[in-house]
């Protein structure tokens, strides 16, 4: 499965991400200290600065060329974004984790803010496109949806290993299925 990781949101290009980049990426000093400052700033403003340094990946897609919809290729997988789980944050986990093999899920982590959760799956035969993927999914877990995440270039903010709760590693070596 090929998507793309990009140096931080303002970069156009990217490149394919492998396993080697994203954990070197995920384990650097750089994402853990905005990690930190994100848990401990409230300036909704300085917060979205901060983020703008980070590194993110488009799980759904990888690029010829710049980043957009139309230069897309599609990667076979699809990114769930659960905003705001307060003190549910751990039991969400604990369910995707739960159904990970199941529900087709490659990667479950708490989000940048650390106020939320991300979960990248594989899509489903039975849908033609990522927002009934989302839907299908948010339903398995119990969750509302964020519809704004069903585009190809959809950027998702790289996280400390220590959000990650779970990974398939396998997804940086397989073909989606076709």
């Amino acid at each position: 499965m090929k998507f793309s990781i990009f140096d931080n949101v303002k970069a156009r290009n990217g490149r394919i991400c492998d396993l080697e980049t994203f954990l070197r990426v995920c384990s650097s000093t750089e994402v853990a200290a905005i990690a930190k400052y994100l848990q401990n700033e409230t300036d909704d403003e300085k917060r979205a600065e901060a983020k703008k340094g980070l590194p993110a990946i488009t799980w759904q897609a990888s690029f010829s060329g710049t980043r957009s919809n139309n230069n897309a290729v599609p990667s076979g997988l699809f990114m769930l974004d659960i905003d705001h789980t307060d003190d549910k944050t751990q039991d969400i986990i604990n369910k995707c984790v739960g159904i990970a093999k199941d529900a087709g899920i490659v990667l479950v982590s708490r989000s940048i803010s650390g106020k939320g959760v991300r979960v990248v799956a594989e899509c489903s035969d039975k849908f033609d496109n990522i927002a009934d993927c989302q839907k299908d999914l948010a339903e398995k877990i119990g969750v509302e949806f964020d519809g704004a995440c069903k585009d190809f270039a959809r950027l998702s903010f790289c996280v400390p290993e220590s959000y990650i709760s779970y990974l398939d590693q396998s997804i940086f070596q397989r073909e989606p299925k076709t």
